[in-house]
């Protein structure tokens, strides 16, 4: 058995929302509710059904399950980069299921989304690269999105907050160097650098240290944790790595054979009440 059955049916609840602190305040809104989705492909056996959590404003959770769980797929539903097939994903507020595209374009823009594939230009540098984040947001890209192509084309009031971004993620050194240059630890540093160029208020991350050797993935965890507790920066992400994420979220959602197994708080779970999702 995964665990035990008193404690089982206290994981499988949803931790309580913790008091509101008068002083910050940033646990009081929910960013991003899935309530009964669904998802299967073709005629095969649902991916996952009648799947329920939110997410709490500066809350970092972490979506484990094991392969073929589900948990990419769920994390991509819940953006709608992948069409459910039931249920209703609300985030900040609003509705995203049946949304017309102008409603999830404006939405969209304010998720950052960092992959496993970095997903830079290779032939552009770091600095570039950053700038990218802001296509969907500055008035400059919309009225010729090139200026955005390339930092030497790019305003320079955006070229500094690019810089800056760089800097957020200790990259402010490597700012000319080219992408195809950099380590697989700094390339996943730049795209989250693009994220908070984007000025997004959640980031939704898949197995965003899968990629990386174990210290580059821990440095990058720990940048995500570092700016989720900073600044308040929402953090949603997958990953197989238990230790990275007991340490570093607030909470685990845990799928198992198509349904919500564990959501809990982290500070109330141990490694081995974790294990037996892969077994």
């Amino acid at each position: 058995m995964l665990l035990d059955a008193e404690r089982a049916a206290r994981l499988q609840q949803p931790p309580a929302s913790p008091a509101p602190d008068p002083s910050a305040g940033v646990q009081s809104a929910t960013v991003l509710q899935s309530t009964g989705l669904a998802k299967r492909f073709g005629a095969d056996k649902p991916v996952f059904s009648d799947v329920s959590f939110a997410v709490r404003k500066g809350e970092s959770v972490a979506l484990l399950g094991a392969n073929g769980a589900g948990k990419s797929t769920l994390l991509r539903c819940c953006l709608r980069l992948i069409e459910p097939d039931a249920g209703s994903i609300k985030l900040f507020g609003r509705e995203l299921v049946g949304a017309p595209a102008s409603a999830l374009r404006e939405l969209r823009a304010r998720v950052g989304f960092v992959f496993q594939r970095h997903n830079l230009v290779p032939r552009l540098s770091a600095l570039s690269n950053t700038i990218h984040g802001a296509l969907g947001r500055s008035e400059s890209a919309r009225l010729w999105p090139p200026l955005l192509w390339s930092q030497a084309l790019a305003p320079d009031g955006l070229r500094a907050e690019a810089l800056a971004c760089l800097a957020r993620v200790g990259l402010a050194d490597v700012a000319s160097r080219r992408a195809d240059r950099l380590s697989g630890g700094q390339s996943q540093r730049v795209t989250v650098a693009r994220a908070l160029m984007q000025q997004a208020e959640i980031v939704f991350a898949d197995e965003p240290a899968a990629s990386l050797d174990p210290a580059a993935g821990a440095e990058v965890m720990a940048l995500f944790a570092d700016l989720n507790r900073r600044e308040k920066l929402t953090f949603v992400y997958t990953t197989h790595n238990l230790a990275h994420a007991l340490e570093f979220s607030d909470r685990v959602v845990a799928l198992r054979a198509g349904r919500i197994e564990i959501d809990a708080a982290t500070h109330s779970l141990r490694a081995e009440d974790l294990k037996g999702l892969y077994g």
